[in-house]
């Protein structure tokens, strides 16, 4: 599939004008590989490497043993699809969010790897939402969102308490 065309429909079906991130602005060491849309709102089309896409590796970190991995398979002409475009690892603190290898990044460019990222649309409430999803699984029926969230809504509200006997059984 052509890159563009890829990106053109996540475009329209997760990201909202009213989104935006703020993960740029945090990630200067790894700023010279990113797409200018990335650098103005933070989601979306974060390293812009490919122009066909024949496989799609998905995670929630970009971290340095999936990217490897990746590299590993021999893949090019693919898109890793992340939920954050940085690691966060608390073991780290108080520099709990690490970037992208830039060695990585100059393989994923050359082998045409392009990084997409959806952290606020993933996180928007809806049928995709990780929060949606997370309820869903532990027995929770979801009723609406809660909290605002850079021009999303995020978290889910059911207006009644959790049995724990039902939540320690979905567990």
């Amino acid at each position: 599939m052509k890159a563009t065309k890829l990106y053109q429909h996540l475009e329209k079906d997760f990201i909202t004008s009213e989104m935006s991130d703020e993960w740029a602005q945090h990630m200067d060491s790894v700023v010279d590989f990113f797409s200018e849309n990335f650098k103005k709102r933070s989601m979306g089309l974060v390293c812009d490497f490919a122009t066909e896409i024949n496989k799609v590796y998905t995670a929630v970190f970009p971290s340095k043993e999936i990217m490897q991995r990746i590299l590993n398979d021999g893949t090019q002409d693919a898109m890793f699809f992340v939920h954050h475009p940085s690691i966060w690892d608390i073991r780290k603190a108080p520099e709990v969010f690490q970037q992208m290898d830039r060695e990585l990044l100059k393989q994923f460019k050359d082998r045409r790897i392009s990084i997409y990222n959806l952290h606020v649309p993933l996180d928007n409430y809806g049928e995709y939402s990780t929060s949606v999803s997370l309820a869903k699984a532990l027995g929770i029926k979801p009723e609406k969102a809660f909290a605002p969230y850079f021009g999303a809504l995020a978290g889910v509200l059911e207006n009644r308490f959790i049995n724990s006997s039902r939540l320690k059984k979905s567990i």
